[in-house]
């Protein structure tokens, strides 16, 4: 749900055919860094994504993006060992421990089940 179109001038993502209202926010701070480590949250009782984690391949820079009901919350520069914790307080309903989590070290490994 990333676009360079503001919200109001192209729906890229057809979200008016869902929604009566959008609202946009852009991260003033945001510094881009280069992924080299993925992770995935899934549930395992929906099969749905619950979030997605980014970061260079020493952890310095981060991005956790979770996918609430209607609202994308989106979490910078949290260290991995922080991600439970992160997790908890988003998904009162998911226990951290029962997620399903791929993941991927580099983009010439393969996608590995933790």
């Amino acid at each position: 749900m990333i676009s360079v179109n503001k919200v109001y001038s192209l729906d890229d993502f057809n979200l008016y055919a869902t929604y009566d209202e959008l609202i946009e926010y852009e991260e003033k701070n945001f510094k881009l860094f280069k992924t080299e480590y993925i992770r995935l949250y899934f549930n395992p009782d929906y099969n749905e994504l619950l979030g997605i984690y980014l970061s260079d391949i020493d952890g310095f820079r981060s991005l956790i993006i979770l996918f609430l009901q209607d609202e994308i919350q989106i979490v910078n520069d949290c260290k991995i060992s922080d991600i439970d914790t992160v997790f908890e307080k988003f998904f009162l309903q998911v226990s951290v421990g029962n997620l399903i989590v791929y993941e991927k070290i580099n983009p010439k490994n393969v996608w590995k089940l933790l």
